[in-house]
């Protein structure tokens, strides 16, 4: 009774743990939508998580652990939101589901201090392996010498929605919800040329 009574609280504990680490890297992302990557510091986030400094020293011993952990808790959230673009049933990976969800997620406004902090990312491949994963299952890959004009199109759809992703994320005037429609219209029949339904939604996230 008592080894059973140990691995249960042993287990408990790992959860507890994996519980805190998500809870500081979930307030590590709120401290640097506010602040920026520079305002990431322990006191910071400690601060914003109600976990003591020491228990995010726990997790992340330094600054590099955290913003690390960080570029690969961002490509999970991503990964997630694309997930939730998909209509279930679906098959497992289906080249033009997954590039409708792409568009539609691309369609969401990220703070300016997330954007930044993603494309920095890119510059360093420790930290770039974990959005490529994402968008190397997800997004229209970039065409051989030899693509045919499918191949084109559909990238030409990744780079406007990519586009539309920076711009929604800058732009001091919103786009009305007629535009943001129809340009998200425009480009899923660049990617995926079929019955626009699900469009709507987007545009309400957006509003």
């Amino acid at each position: 009774m008592s080894g059973s009574t140990t691995r249960v609280e042993r287990a408990d504990g790992v959860l507890r743990r994996r519980n805190s680490r998500r809870l500081i890297l979930a307030a590590a992302v709120a401290v640097l939508d506010s602040e920026g990557p520079s305002g990431i510091t322990f006191d910071a986030v400690s601060s914003e998580s109600g976990i003591t400094r020491q228990g995010v020293l726990y997790h992340f011993p330094t600054r590099d652990h955290l913003i690390a952990a960080l570029h690969e808790y961002l490509a999970f959230l991503w990964k997630e939101d694309l997930e939730c673009n998909v209509p279930s049933p679906s098959p497992p990976h289906n080249p033009s589901t997954c590039y409708r969800a792409y568009v539609q997620a691309c369609a969401h406004e990220r703070s300016v201090h997330r954007l930044h902090f993603m494309l920095s990312g890119w510059s360093s491949p420790a930290f770039a392996k974990h959005w490529l994963r994402v968008s190397e299952y997800w997004a229209p890959p970039q065409p051989l010498d030899d693509c045919d004009g499918g191949a084109i199109r559909n990238f030409v759809g990744r780079l406007a929605a990519e586009g539309l992703h920076v711009h929604l994320s800058l732009a001091d005037i919103r786009l009305s919800s007629k535009v943001f429609e129809a340009l998200i219209a425009s480009i899923l029949d660049l990617v995926a040329p079929v019955a626009s339904e699900g469009h709507a939604s987007t545009s309400s996230e957006h509003v």
